[in-house]
């Protein structure tokens, strides 16, 4: 995992706007994000919730998503 180490120090130093991601507490192989909806647009005003889950073969290996909108 030390990349992934690596990255969340690099991910510090983004400006992402409105988005945040971040690594759970129990696991960095779990993470959470929010974005939130377009301005403009039917979904301006609200956020999507995703999950984010990472194999243990990451980053030679895709990772899994799921989303929820609130």
């Amino acid at each position: 995992m030390k990349g992934s180490h690596r990255e969340i120090a690099d991910l510090k130093k983004e400006d992402l706007g409105n988005i945040t991601l971040r690594p759970s507490d129990d696991s960095l192989f779990q993470w959470k994000a929010t974005i939130p909806g377009p301005e403009g647009s039917v979904y301006e005003g609200g956020v999507f919730n995703v999950d984010i889950t990472l194999g243990h073969d990451y980053p030679y290996a895709s990772f899994l998503s799921s989303y929820g909108a609130c």
